[in-house]
């Protein structure tokens, strides 16, 4: 799934050259838009070859906006992708993930940041960059984990995980 079908083909050609692999399929995806988000699901089930199944789910949407700037549907635009993008898409695909299946989301430590201020989602009082996007992903946290919880209790070997990336504390060499 990609935002820019343009950018996303130039993607896929250099996978198919380094892998040989030419099942690789394009979706156009932007997760700031919920009908975006929709016709990206719809395309899933009518794509071809068909996508029966989702055996790994990587949620790895990311932007930094120095302004304030609204969804289409009147959300701040990292909270609106970062956070219910993310999670109406992971909604609408739940269905095709597969037993056993991991779903990523790529979150941040900057969540330390954030705070969900339910009377403020949206930053209109108070607009500052670096603590919208910590809220976004504190709010896209707090999602991961009550999906794990969910899961789990409906007997489900399906794993939720949260990484930071480009942070370890385990040394690889």
């Amino acid at each position: 799934a990609v935002r820019d079908l343009k950018k996303g083909e130039a993607v896929r050609q250099q996978i198919i050259k380094e892998t040989g692999n030419e099942n690789i399929q394009l979706i156009e995806c932007d997760l700031s838009d919920f009908e975006s988000i929709k016709n990206c699901a719809k395309s899933v089930d009518t794509a071809s070859p068909p996508i029966n199944k989702i055996d790994l789910l990587i949620l790895n949407a990311g932007l930094i906006a120095s302004t304030r700037r609204i969804t289409k549907q009147g959300h701040e635009v990292m909270m609106g992708t970062m956070h219910f993008g993310h999670a109406l898409l992971t909604h609408l695909l739940l269905p095709k993930v597969a037993p056993g299946a991991r779903i990523v989301f790529v979150n941040s430590t900057v969540h330390k940041w954030g705070k969900i201020d339910f009377s403020d989602m949206h930053s209109e009082r108070s607009f500052d960059s670096l603590k919208a996007y910590g809220t976004a992903k504190l709010a896209s946290l707090h999602f991961a984990r009550a999906l794990a919880k969910y899961l789990r209790n409906q007997g489900s070997d399906i794993t939720v995980n949260n990484v930071h990336p480009g942070v370890s504390t385990y040394p690889l060499f």
